[in-house]
């Protein structure tokens, strides 16, 4: 009976040792399991921030590529960085970041065949509070505008004469500019006769000289312009980016 009592209490123990030790286990897991999540979840918002400093960085660009096309404040950009740097450290406090910059600057070049604005910078950006250092990246804003060439379509059974006047239109990428309208464009000319008032636009993929998607200004006219026709237009995108282009180009019958 002795023997029997020693036995069990000897299993006792051995089965509360193992539940002592499952606990332990199961407590180190939930444990882990936690700490894990929050560091996840942590570096989830530290990736966030990241992503707002890049967007927020892209957009100053972008404003700060419209004023100067608009108003031709070249320091504009310079100012705005400055700005910006500070901004970030008033906007996450606890997190002491640290925005570098170099300001790769503003430029246009107008009034030319293939005719452009644009803007670029590159950053470098410390979290300090957590020792995320060094992350780097590079952002540009471009609108360029190259005139391609002057359709004469001649009068057909059902359609009147026209002219139409191609050029593309491109972001930084390149990227087609998409959802201009007639309202974007200040000043369409042709041979020095102010053609905007009576023209239309249209949009589509030219697969037979350009090879690109192309914009194209018409109106009507019963003959040809003299060639090689002087072409001046002017356009603002929806960014508020202004572009100028002029350039003799060839007329072409079709």
């Amino acid at each position: 009976m002795r023997k029997l009592a020693t036995n069990n209490k000897g299993q006792f123990i051995v089965i509360a040792v193992l539940l002592i030790a499952i606990m332990v286990i199961s407590v180190a897991t939930i444990m882990y399991s936690a700490v894990t999540y929050y560091r996840h979840e942590r570096w989830e918002e530290y990736l966030s921030i990241i992503d707002n400093v890049e967007m927020g960085s892209y957009r100053l660009l972008e404003l700060s590529l419209a004023n100067y096309t608009l108003s031709s404040n070249s320091s504009v950009l310079t100012a705005n960085l400055g700005q910006w740097q500070r901004n970030l450290l008033n906007t996450y406090p606890q997190y002491r970041i640290v925005l570098s910059y170099y300001n790769q600057g503003l430029s246009r070049s107008w009034n030319q065949k293939v005719s452009y604005s644009a803007a670029k910078a590159s950053f470098s950006v410390n979290i300090t509070s957590v020792g995320l250092t060094g992350y780097r990246f590079t952002r540009s804003v471009l609108l360029n505008m190259t005139l391609l060439d002057v359709l004469f379509y001649s009068k057909k059974a059902q359609t009147s004469a026209r002219v139409g006047v191609r050029f593309s239109l491109t972001m930084e990428g390149p990227t087609p500019l998409m959802g201009v309208t007639k309202n974007n464009f200040s000043q369409f000319t042709v041979n020095g006769a102010d053609r905007l008032p009576v023209s239309t636009l249209t949009r589509y993929y030219d697969t037979e000289r350009n090879k690109c998607f192309v914009y194209e200004l018409r109106y009507l006219q019963d003959t040809a312009p003299s060639s090689p026709a002087s072409i001046s237009i002017s356009m603002v995108d929806y960014r508020n980016i202004r572009v100028a282009a002029n350039a003799s180009l060839p007329v072409i019958t079709v």
